[in-house]
């Protein structure tokens, strides 16, 4: 029973962990973009009914484009959102124990949790562990798993936790309550990020969700803008700062050399309001987020609003310091920026867009 009560609390602990995302525009290391459910067999769909299986993938982006998710392992744990909370979530369940007082937690969740030894990453990379009420997942390369909704569920949501280790193996912490990640090759190299979110749950026509459309989305860059459109898939195996150029030439990327001295470009953000869909009657609002590899952007967010004014369209700037100037007089530039798009609901899209810079 100690030994129970011991990883209970361990997971537990997780909620109370720090979400270690950065603010900034600017992507300078590693770091989470979005994450996005897709219902088993209905994709487009982000919200799950009782009975159904979901897919939960966490959009990762790195400020070299040449690296990848192949160095990623993470650990996830799923259980019951709360009904209610501020600031960081707590499991439905943990919070039912605690205000039970039960003395015996095992019979509290159902008889079937045994936590006498904890799930091992490093011996299971690529394992699911189901215990009682709760799901623990270690997977290698893209962070990516599953859930599945009992046929017998009531609450609004299930909610995940865990931590994403670049170059580690995740595990739960020797001493003290939580996660960590056991380092593999040099320090330099290894990065982790504590993550959380939460998949609605559909019971009715009023709860269903779907992911934006990414085919909604509407780039353009510089002025007079060009339509800037998505690279070919074949890109990131061919391009490089020096040959971005050569690829700029061919028309397979974007070039921006027209102002030497500029310090900003704009970025004109729009999406097709026509493909919107609707909530309570009316036109879901949307948020968008914009990140870049190189310079800074002027807006981090852009939302539209469910009576905003259509077409909807924005511009940002996309802004070079001195020092990136600087930089730019040795070479190209390759540079990737990142746009998502969120509504709110448990909905969300991401979409890049490259482009080679030349001073």
């Amino acid at each position: 029973m100690k030994s129970l009560l011991k990883w209970l609390l361990i997971l537990a602990s997780l909620s109370a962990c720090q979400i270690d995302l950065p603010v900034a525009s600017e992507i300078e290391r590693m770091r989470v973009l979005t994450a996005y459910a897709e219902v088993e067999g209905e994709p487009e769909r982000s919200s799950p009914k009782p009975g159904e299986s979901a897919s939960v993938t966490w959009s990762m982006a790195y400020p070299d484009h040449t690296q990848d998710d192949s160095e990623l392992a993470s650990l996830f744990y799923v259980c019951t959102a709360p009904e209610r909370f501020s600031g960081q979530p707590v499991c439905q369940e943990f919070i039912d124990l605690l205000e039970s007082g039960t003395r015996d937690p095992a019979a509290a969740l159902g008889g079937a949790v045994d936590l006498s030894s904890p799930p091992d990453c490093g011996r299971d990379p690529d394992r699911v562990w189901d215990f009682g009420p709760f799901r623990i997942i270690c997977v290698t390369g893209t962070p990516k798993l599953a859930i599945s909704i009992p046929d017998n569920y009531k609450a609004e949501a299930k909610l995940m936790q865990g931590i994403i280790c670049r170059n580690g193996a995740p595990r739960f912490a020797d001493e003290g309550l939580g996660l960590t990640c056991d380092g593999r090759g040099p320090s330099a190299e290894r990065e982790e990020i504590s993550v959380y979110g939460t998949v609605p749950v559909q019971y009715d026509e009023d709860t269903e969700n779907h992911n934006p459309r990414v085919d909604g989305f509407q780039l353009s860059f510089g002025d007079p803008p060009d339509l800037w459109e998505a690279s070919d898939s074949l890109l990131d195996e061919e391009v490089g700062d020096e040959a971005c150029e050569e690829l700029a030439g061919s028309g397979r990327l974007l070039l921006s050399d027209d102002h030497r001295e500029a310090r900003e470009e704009e970025i004109s953000l729009g999406y097709d309001a026509d493909v919107r869909e609707e909530f309570e009657g009316k036109p879901e609002p949307l948020t968008f987020s914009a990140y870049t590899t190189f310079g800074s952007l002027s807006a981090r967010y852009t939302v539209f609003r469910s009576d905003a004014k259509t077409p909807l369209k924005r511009t940002i700037k996309w802004e070079l310091s001195d020092e990136d100037r600087e930089q730019l007089k040795k070479s190209s530039k390759f540079v990737r920026f990142y746009f998502t798009v969120q509504d709110g609901r448990g909905g969300y899209a991401i979409t890049r867009r490259d482009l080679c810079v030349k001073r």
